[in-house]
């Protein structure tokens, strides 16, 4: 997850007029690269754990942005 982080820093501090969904598409193309590490840490019963959680983050995330538009 830090290295994500680093690279979304990396991405603001190379584009600082980038929009939030510029930020998104660039997070989004690293999605598969993080989840196969997600995968290969943790372990089986940990994993489902995670998904839940990162499924309960987006319905909130979701909930939060439709209430902003």
């Amino acid at each position: 997850m830090e290295q994500a982080r680093e690279k979304v820093h990396e991405y603001r501090r190379a584009n600082p007029n980038a929009s939030s969904a510029d930020i998104l598409k660039a997070v989004s193309s690293h999605r598969d690269q993080i989840r196969q590490q997600v995968v290969n840490f943790l372990t089986p019963e940990q994993l489902t754990k995670w998904d839940s959680a990162v499924k309960n983050a987006k319905e909130f995330l979701g909930e939060k942005i439709g209430s902003i538009t």
